[in-house]
């Protein structure tokens, strides 16, 4: 059977993104990896998406994303299974926590994209996370900040989980 390609668009000011965006391409041999300040056309290559993006200052999104935001409300994602990763700081920023993850969750899940890779809040400490549905977080959500020691072994776990989503897709 030949594998869908994978499109990962990162969006990243101090790196981190980018490092766990590269992982994740690292793992996914198969993907194809696009800085979002280069464009979201490309988006329209894939139908399999990992959007990987920090929480900036106030629960904003990250200025690459945010200077894409018109342009991701034009891709049409009733055609894609989407993966979000999240890089957040919970110590730092408590009540605001994966809030970017939530931006994007909440902007392409209406327009159509089916969003895959939920996970466990289990072991984040933080008070409030508009990144939160049904006790879960809409995506991976990871604390580069304050739990880098445990980015790996969820990266792992995560992959493993939404690479069986895609085999069913």
């Amino acid at each position: 059977m030949l594998k869908q390609r994978i499109g990962i668009i990162y969006g990243s000011t101090t790196t981190n993104s980018e490092r766990i965006a590269e992982t994740i391409w690292d793992i996914f041999k198969e993907s194809e990896l696009h800085d979002i300040k280069d464009g979201v056309g490309v988006i329209e290559q894939y139908e399999k998406v990992i959007l990987c993006a920090p929480t900036w200052d106030y629960g904003a999104l990250q200025e690459d994303y945010i200077d894409a935001w018109d342009d991701l409300t034009t891709v049409n994602w009733s055609n894609k299974t989407v993966a979000l990763v999240g890089l957040g700081d919970q110590v730092g920023y408590p009540a605001l926590y994966q809030d970017a993850m939530a931006k994007l969750y909440n902007m392409i899940e209406p327009l159509g994209a089916k969003c895959i890779g939920f996970t466990s809040t289990k072991g984040h400490t933080f008070t409030k996370s508009d990144a939160v549905k049904d006790d879960k977080f809409v995506g991976l959500a990871i604390d580069e900040d304050c739990q880098r020691e445990l980015t790996e072994e969820r990266l792992n776990t995560w992959t493993k989980q939404i690479s069986f989503c895609w085999d069913k897709v």
